[in-house]
């Protein structure tokens, strides 16, 4: 329902309007800021200028039958136009300011014509749903309208001629002038009270459109559909609509109740002085108008033969398309052609405007920002829009408002008060299965919206149909279509290769509680992280025998020897790992970065004092501060000696979980590798590993013995 309703729209080609004369401390408007801020167009083209105001009235629309498909509206509106056409560039500018020179020598205008109206309409309007297909459909509307005149003025000259001998006399002229004003309340150009009658002037017109709208994935008809929300006609049911219309198409039946005036022009050498006839400053164009008629021309002609005359409405076609973008986002764009009949009386408005306007909407609010381009202004606007509950609002050139742009000469806004009423209009479905009354079968009994409406077998009772029911014999759930889900891990019983223990979909609904991505059914170490080459088990010296067939896990073997290394190693009389032939030092023992030879006292006293100092928070991998020092020692030795490799052993008592004390060991000794590196030791040169509580060096049983395994063993080699 709309309670009332205002829009105004202005559009010429002449004069523009300065957007510091419409800012909120406007300047003082006189013949020497006039050009400033009432710029014109400096060009020999005709002028042509309309404003438009249009009062929309109470109007009520209804919509009828279960699908919504018929609806029935009643309108009323108060229009008012005045349109100015094709005035040459002489007059115009002499119009503008008749003390310019330049401008006022001559002027010939053809087809001038003015022309004024105030009329009111009543429309009846019918719209239906033309066609309700699955992926489309086509609506249309018609409104009837009963065209009430007001009052109505025109002047119109085919051809008239005025050439100027000075900024106050005419020195020739030539030409006809028409001129006649319509209104009940007129006659003889007087008011006459006493005779009103509001209706003489009548006339009548329609508005006939169609759109075409393609819907979403979500199919919806104009019935139920199986869907509760389907007949709500505020949600969105298309992904773009496409739309045609003809608008205002239609006349008025004037009553000339004012003689017919014309002036006939015919001099060649007339000179009249119309320095006192009234004519004053820009815009008072109704003196100007009064002053023209009180020349001497030849006389005025009053002729009561033309008293009644015919006149158009002023009829627009408009095409537009609109875009559901994303929800309540959408773009549209539309472009109106405003027809411009050849009729002495008709009213003309604006050849053609384009506008493209994305919006933000959803039941409560709206925001729209149109942009928009007129061909009689020649010039690009930038409106904004809104709707706040019912209560709406446009204006079609705030940049000229907040002077984003020197002047403005096409405008607009409308302001309106609306009320929605989003019915649902249910059709009646007593058993609540979505199938209205109307086509159930079994309208008290919940049946399936898809069939007859009535229920079907259910052996299972899971109140799924056994038509639809993938598991009939065995009571399940909707949401697999009535089969079970025992372990309730979203695998339903007969695709889970594990029905009974809770697991991972990716998994066929096994568990894997090691986590490395093989189910523990097929997992040789199921709560050891290991690989799938190795069905499960981890490889912790990485020598491609899994710890489980190692039986030197941390030692790197071969595979032939069971994961140890060779039985018979080469000759290595000190022991320390390198074989004499390598060794610099066969008799002592030393690492073998230092060629075999002992690791000097400096060395070995910096490593022990790194150890000794290696502290961690409690319960985590994060090196305490207090480390940091004896550290940094240790690894600026290590970048000193380039040769040098060292071995990071975590280690840690045997209070808590076996794994995840593993997976602390692992972490600090990476935790002391990582800082390592970031103290310029190459990553190569570092072997960092953990085996949580494997390996003590004291008793358990003690708080000191426990304290002393929590320790990550560092060794230079």
């Amino acid at each position: 329902m709309n309670l009332i309703g205002i829009g105004v729209r202005g559009s010429n080609n002449f004069v523009g309007v300065s957007s510091d004369l419409i800012s909120l401390s406007p300047p003082k408007l006189n013949d020497s800021t006039k050009s400033t801020y009432l710029p014109r167009v400096l060009n020999t083209s005709a002028k042509h200028a309309y404003l438009q105001a249009d009062i929309m009235g109470p109007s009520f629309m209804f919509s009828m039958g279960h699908k919504n498909k018929f609806s029935f509206a009643l309108s009323s509106n108060l229009k008012t136009l005045m349109t100015v056409n094709n005035v040459s560039n002489g007059l115009a500018n002499y119009m503008y300011d008749n003390k310019d020179t330049n401008n006022w020598k001559e002027s010939t205008s053809k087809d001038l014509m003015f022309n004024g109206s105030v009329w009111a309409n009543i429309g009846l309007t019918l719209g239906t749903v033309i066609l309700d297909k699955p992926g489309f459909s086509l609506k249309g509307a018609i409104t009837p309208k009963v065209n009430i005149g007001l009052v109505n003025t025109y002047a119109y000259s085919p051809n008239l001629k005025l050439e100027f001998a000075s900024q106050n006399a005419i020195r020739n002229a030539n030409g006809m002038l028409d001129n006649q004003i319509s209104a009940p309340f007129y006659t003889n150009s007087k008011v006459q009270g006493d005779s009103l009658k509001f209706f003489e002037n009548m006339g009548f017109g329609a508005d006939i459109g169609f759109i075409f709208e393609k819907k979403n994935k979500k199919v919806h008809t104009y019935e139920m559909d199986c869907r509760a929300d389907n007949v709500r006609r505020d949600l969105n049911k298309y992904t773009y609509r496409i739309g045609l219309s003809l608008i205002d198409y239609g006349y008025i039946q004037w009553k000339g109740k004012a003689p017919f005036r014309r002036i006939a022009v015919d001099e060649n050498a007339l000179t009249t002085d119309i320095a006192n006839s009234k004519f004053s400053k820009f815009p008072d164009v109704q003196r100007h108008s009064d002053s023209l008629f009180a020349l001497s021309f030849n006389g005025v002609t009053l002729d009561t033969s033309r008293a009644d005359y015919f006149m158009w409405t002023p009829t627009r076609l408009n095409a537009f398309i609109d875009f559901n973008v994303y929800k309540g986002i959408y773009f549209a764009a539309n472009a109106t052609y405003g027809f411009v009949i050849n009729n002495f009386a008709a009213s003309k408005t604006q050849n053609m405007q384009f506008a493209v306007t994305p919006r933000v909407e959803n039941k409560l609010f709206g925001l729209y920002l149109p942009i928009n381009y007129n061909m009689l202004a020649q010039e690009v606007n930038a409106g904004i829009g809104f709707r706040l509950l019912f209560f709406n609002f446009a204006l079609y050139d705030w940049t000229g408002i907040a002077g984003l742009k020197s002047q403005t000469r096409n405008a607009a806004f409308n302001m309106s008060f609306n009320i929605p009423f989003h019915q649902k209009s249910k059709p009646k479905d007593n058993d609540g299965d979505l199938m209205s009354n109307k086509k159930d079968k079994c309208p008290n009994d919940a049946g399936d919206c898809n069939g007859d409406g009535c229920p079907e077998p259910d052996d299972d009772g899971d109140g799924i149909g056994n038509s639809t029911d993938k598991c009939p014999n065995q009571k399940g759930v909707k949401a697999f279509d009535g089969c079970p889900d025992t372990d309730q891990d979203e695998v339903p019983d007969h695709l889970d290769r594990c029905p009974k223990k809770k697991g991972l979909k990716d998994l066929g609904g096994c568990p894997d509680k090691d986590g490395d991505g093989l189910p523990d059914h097929e997992d040789k170490c199921p709560n050891e992280k290991g690989q799938k080459k190795f069905d499960g088990c981890p490889d912790t010296d990485l020598d491609g025998v899994p710890d489980n067939a190692d039986e030197c896990p941390t030692v790197p073997g071969e595979y032939d020897n069971n994961g140890c290394p060779p039985v018979i190693p080469p000759k290595d009389t000190d022991n320390d790992g390198i074989i004499d032939s390598l060794d610099n030092c066969p008799f002592v023992v030393g690492p073998k970065a230092n060629k075999g030879c002992p690791i000097t006292a400096e060395a070995i006293s910096i490593v022990k004092v790194a150890q000794e100092k290696l502290e961690f928070e409690t319960g985590s991998s994060v090196i305490k501060k207090e480390s940091h020092q004896s550290l940094n020692t240790l690894a600026y030795y290590l970048v000193k000696n380039p040769d040098f490799k060292v071995s990071l052993k975590g280690h840690t008592d045997n209070i808590g979980d076996e794994q995840k004390n593993l997976k602390l060991s692992i972490d600090r000794a990476n935790a002391v590798k990582i800082f390592f590196i970031e103290n310029g030791v190459d990553a190569n040169r570092i072997d960092a590993q953990g085996y949580g509580m494997q390996y003590p060096i004291t008793d358990n049983k003690t708080p000191a013995g426990r304290a002393a395994n929590r320790r990550v063993d560092i060794e230079i080699n």
